[in-house]
């Protein structure tokens, strides 16, 4: 999963990149959308951990997913 924040983002980045074969694809990259649609996104791909990639003072970070305090 991939969570922008608004304060580190330029416009140019984008990091949700996926290949024509999602399902064999080694890793599957989506945005962090709302609760119902990452559940959604979770179960269809439920043999699959999940990580969080995101920003934190200007640094890319990378950890187990959570949900964010504010969904």
């Amino acid at each position: 999963m991939v969570r922008y924040n608004n304060d580190d983002l330029s416009v140019h980045d984008e990091w949700v990149f996926n290949g024509a074969d999602i399902d064999g694809s080694k890793i599957v990259w989506a945005r962090e959308l709302d609760k119902t649609q990452n559940e959604k996104l979770f179960k269809y791909f439920n043999d699959r951990k999940v990580w969080l990639a995101t920003t934190e003072d200007e640094s890319l970070v990378f950890r187990p997913y959570e949900e964010a305090k504010d969904q």
